[in-house]
């Protein structure tokens, strides 16, 4: 299993991120854990748009990472998430 699936998983819930962006995203960071921690300029440097990317930095607070590296049944805090 890949160091940084728990991020793959993390960064794929944020709002707007899809197929096309976490692909700009490892194009840039190198993996998805460096992505994950990228601020909102460096997600825009790394081409995803300013509000997406602004957006992305907001909603990561309201992701627990470490649920998702170890727990199957991790849902989004405060919601759909959050572990069971």
């Amino acid at each position: 299993m890949r160091a940084d699936v728990a991020y793959w998983i993390a960064f794929s819930q944020l709002p707007g991120i899809g197929a096309q962006r976490l692909r700009r995203a490892l194009e840039r960071f190198g993996d998805m854990e460096r992505a994950w921690r990228a601020s909102a300029a460096e997600l825009i440097d790394a081409g995803i748009e300013p509000k997406v990317a602004r957006a992305a930095v907001v909603a990561r607070s309201s992701v627990d990472v470490a649920a998702l590296r170890g727990a199957r049944g991790a849902r989004r805090r405060g919601g759909a998430y959050s572990r069971r």
